[in-house]
């Protein structure tokens, strides 16, 4: 899909809208699929490259309306482990809650005087080693048993 960014109010590159303003003032149709590209320029949209791959957790994107490019900036250091330690706190608050969640189990089986189900046992201690995965904005969790 192509996206566009016009020129006359330097907008962040997107699809074309429905509706646009040729320079004249006038509205041309509201379905962007029927405009031609001479409409297109005349409303002041030119195609922006497509937004290259970088790594959200040590780089920012941002679009330079000057010179009409993508522009990828290394974050420092220090923004790097924020990031970082944010997504952990998030990932460390996901996993309590599931845990919360099947509590009831362990307190069941205890209350039983059995052994909790050894599915559930080893679901519960891989939750609990979540942490020790590399990557916190890719997390493999693991599957709840039946």
């Amino acid at each position: 899909m192509k996206i566009y960014t016009n020129t006359n109010n330097g907008e962040y590159p997107r699809v074309l809208p429905d509706v646009i303003i040729l320079s004249d003032g006038e509205t041309v149709r509201t379905d962007s699929s029927t405009y031609t590209e001479e409409e297109i320029a005349d409303a002041g949209w030119v195609e922006a490259p497509p937004q290259p791959e970088y790594n959200p957790l040590t780089h920012h994107l941002s679009w330079s309306y000057e010179n009409l490019e993508w522009v990828i900036a290394e974050y420092e250091a220090e923004e790097v482990n924020e990031m970082l330690e944010a997504l952990w706190a998030g990932v460390r608050n996901e996993r309590n809650s599931i845990l919360t969640n099947s509590d009831y189990l362990v307190i069941k089986a205890y209350e039983c005087g059995t052994e909790l189900n050894s599915e559930w046992a080893s679901y519960r201690q891989a939750l609990r080693d979540i942490t020790n995965q590399d990557d916190p904005a890719n997390i493999v969790w693991p599957t709840e048993p039946e």
